[in-house]
């Protein structure tokens, strides 16, 4: 139980500071960011159908997954089949394509075809390396200065009523460069769905390649099965210039952890307490639920300022693969660091890296330009709701983008989720009232005894009770349940 003091103590401190602008993450590597260069895919959508669900109703979470062209055959079929059957289990069903051909504007019409029939869509999963669109702006970050940037932009296919153009609309964009760089969009939100790639990143080593994504489906296989260990721990890691956002993400976290849980060094004196020695030494090497990084950084690491500020020193992508701990999922405030379009780095980029090693990772948020997640309340209200990670992001974003309509752009067109949109913080699954993996007798009994007597919620995991995901808990959801278990 959370100790009223220290609730007071927020309240306090956020009357003044919560949702505060951050400083600006910055590109800070060995080398220099590069202009995007477009990629050029062949004209024609040609898609084959690998699998469909056949207990789809109107009340499942419809999901597209599209796998990389000739990737499907080459994967574990054991792991891909599990995969799928554990997505079912947690009450999604999923329509399944393998890509041979076709441009991001003809992926998103197919997309927007599922999205306005009547079933509709909740949720699109790319698998390896599939078609993405490049967004150009002038980043104005309030401050007097500005700068040109262009990056590769998942939320195109989340947008499914707006339209988006190439016009040059910003001083050094170029009209019909093939790099968009407007959007109208009349409708009350932003996004209508969310969009997650599995996807480690361009890797010289294709065995490499195929082995992480094998192992990463059966380790989401597992985890919704409830057979991979999970923590009660999460770490926040701010570096010196985001030291003041570290109470607000205590603030945060506090909606999926105890306060006893949840380790947060204050970086004070500033550069002497986050550094990358001591992240590298001390913290990946333990095991936690959860990562929230803030420090700058580029797609192939990131580091912390030492030494009061003189020295900057860095956290490389190998570091992730050795002497790591278990880590599920990482927030990473890091500028670029979740660029999956970056061909700089051999062994793919840091959202990749930090999920697709042997060390139990699976999803990472965070941004493919200079920017990152804030004014984050949002997502966490509806991770702890729970809900997934996939609509915990749509829900952010559109409320941040109406709390900051002038700043939000540069700070946010570029987040991306890397791994499974689907994932829920704990293992979830429809129709598992008591928590214990399986779903048998034990759940229609608790059931119907709560429809008889309204148990309450001690008793009672409600979110797993609404099995048809109509908002009520009724008796057609012991109808479907019992029918669930008859099949």
């Amino acid at each position: 139980m959370k100790k009223m003091y220290l609730f007071l103590l927020f309240f306090i401190f956020f009357s003044f500071t919560f949702s505060q602008i951050p400083k600006v993450t910055r590109w800070m590597g060995p080398y220099k960011k590069k202009s995007k260069i477009l990629k050029n895919y062949k004209r024609g959508l040609d898609l084959s159908e690998i699998y469909k669900s056949s207990n789809f109703n109107s009340h499942k979470r419809r999901t597209l997954i599209f796998f990389e062209n000739n990737l499907y055959g080459e994967l574990k079929i054991s792991f891909v089949n599990d995969y799928f059957k554990e997505l079912e289990k947690s009450s999604y069903s999923i329509d399944v394509f393998e890509y041979h051909s076709g441009t991001p504007e003809e992926i998103k019409n197919f997309i927007k075809s599922y999205y306005n029939s009547t079933c509709s869509l909740d949720g699109v999963i790319f698998i390896g390396d599939l078609p993405y669109v490049v967004y150009e702006m002038i980043d104005d970050w309030g401050s007097g200065s500005s700068e040109y940037d262009d990056f590769a932009c998942d939320l195109f296919y989340m947008d499914l009523t707006g339209t988006w153009e190439d016009v040059g609309d910003c001083d050094e964009c170029e009209a019909d460069n093939g790099k968009y760089d407007k959007i109208e969009d009349s409708g009350n939100n932003f996004l209508e769905i969310w969009v997650s790639r599995i996807f480690p990143g361009h890797m010289t080593d294709h065995q490499e390649y195929i082995d992480v994504i094998n192992n990463y489906l059966e380790r989401v296989a597992k985890f919704r099965e409830k057979e991979v260990l999970t923590y009660d721990t999460a770490l926040i890691y701010d570096d010196d210039d985001w030291d003041d956002l570290r109470g607000e993400d205590v603030y945060n976290l506090l909606k999926l952890f105890e306060e006893d849980k949840i380790n947060a060094p204050a970086e004070n004196p500033k550069g002497n307490v986050c550094t990358a020695y001591n992240y590298k030494t001390e913290e990946l090497p333990r095991n936690y639920q959860m990562v929230y990084l803030r420090s700058h950084g580029y797609p192939g690491g990131h580091g912390f300022y030492e030494n009061f500020r003189q020295d900057f020193n860095y956290v490389f992508l190998n570091d992730y693969l050795s002497k790591v701990g278990n880590v599920a999922f990482y927030l990473l405030f890091v500028c670029s660091g979740c660029d999956f379009s970056s061909t700089d780095n051999t062994m793919g980029f840091l959202g990749g890296r930090t999920i697709f090693n042997e060390h139990g990772g699976l999803l990472s948020l965070g941004s493919t330009k200079t920017g990152g997640i804030w004014d984050d309340a949002y997502f966490f209200d509806k991770l702890s709701q729970p809900e997934s990670f996939g609509r915990g992001f749509v829900y952010w974003l559109n409320n941040a983008l109406k709390d900051y309509p002038d700043i939000g752009p540069p700070w946010w067109y570029g987040m991306v989720l890397i791994g499974d949109g689907s994932l829920y913080f704990h293992p979830h699954r429809m129709g598992d009232l008591n928590c214990d993996g399986k779903i048998d007798a034990v759940d229609t009994q608790l059931l119907a005894q709560y429809l008889i007597s309204n148990i309450g919620d001690n008793e009672l995991d409600s979110p797993s009770a609404d099995i048809n995901m109509d908002g009520k808990i009724n008796t057609v959801d012991l109808l479907e349940l019992m029918k669930e278990l008859s099949q």
